[in-house]
């Protein structure tokens, strides 16, 4: 019974390939959201612990972006020349497009963590301490 529903979904999702594309990558952002909104929490509750916020946590944090950035970014173009290919009017992809998305994401993970890092650093250590 179960192989036969594994059987018909396979076969749904071979044959509605760009819905289930994108069901699939909605449910991908949509976790990994939720996995940052985790992060985030720990790394608050770490900081009302330390007291403290350096800029070498920032560094760290800046690196995974960084390395994050390099390996989506041939992903990246990849797919969007695949998708720009089959529109009858034809472009080419800058690479001045992906700079420009990296120092984007660079400043937007800076400012998230160090916004979060200045409020846990001024906040009273005891705020994070009492729902443990």
């Amino acid at each position: 019974m179960i192989y036969h529903y594994i059987k018909l979904a396979i076969r749904n999702l071979l044959k509605n390939r760009i819905y289930s594309f994108l069901i699939i990558g909605g449910f991908a952002i949509g976790f990994t959201a939720c996995m940052l909104v985790a992060v985030v929490l720990i790394i608050f509750r770490q900081l009302g612990y330390m007291k403290h916020a350096d800029f070498g946590f920032n560094r760290d944090f800046l690196r995974w972006v960084s390395v994050a950035f390099i390996l989506a970014t041939p992903v990246a173009w990849f797919s969007m020349h695949k998708w720009l290919e089959n529109f009858a009017y034809k472009t080419d992809l800058s690479w001045w497009i992906f700079a420009l998305a990296g120092i984007l994401a660079l400043g937007i993970a800076l400012l998230t963590v160090s916004w979060q890092s200045w409020r846990a650093a001024t906040r009273n250590p005891v705020d994070s301490l009492r729902y443990e």
